[in-house]
């Protein structure tokens, strides 16, 4: 795996939390509030009601380096994968787990992301969003090379 320039602080956010651009002030749900505040954000009618295919990119992971949180990422690892569905939990489950396997592959820890992730996934999937059980997802996997 061949490591990537570092171009900007970043971590995983995935799908739902994409909708965080979606309101004014996303800033004033980060910290405490994010593990709620994303699951229920994506429970509104007019983000829920209107998803339709979600496309999440796992082309280039930002990986925590070394031992302290935020900003502490700066490790870009490339990956080789993109992500469809109709499900964004699904999705997002899908996405951390190869972002953390990736991560590990490089000897980077993955805590925090698991850490914040899984919360609001865990929540998401309570409110009927969409599924973070694997058991519960038909997953394909096409390889084009």
């Amino acid at each position: 795996m061949r490591t990537l320039p570092v171009k900007s602080h970043s971590k995983f956010c995935g799908i739902a939390k994409n909708h965080y651009g979606s309101f004014s002030k996303p800033w004033d749900f980060h910290e405490r509030k994010i593990a709620h505040a994303i699951a229920e954000l994506n429970t509104l009618p007019p983000i829920k009601d209107r998803t339709r295919l979600v496309i999440g990119d796992v082309l280039k992971v930002a990986c925590l380096r070394g031992s302290k949180p935020w900003p502490n990422w700066g490790l870009f690892v490339a990956g080789d994968s993109i992500l469809m569905g109709f499900d964004p939990v699904a999705i997002d489950a899908v996405g951390l787990e190869y972002a953390c396997q990736l991560a590990a592959e490089n000897g980077e820890p993955t805590w925090a992301e698991r850490n914040t992730a899984s919360e609001w996934l865990e929540n998401a999937a309570e409110l009927g969003v969409g599924t973070n059980d694997s058991e519960n997802m038909d997953l394909v996997k096409i390889n084009l090379a």
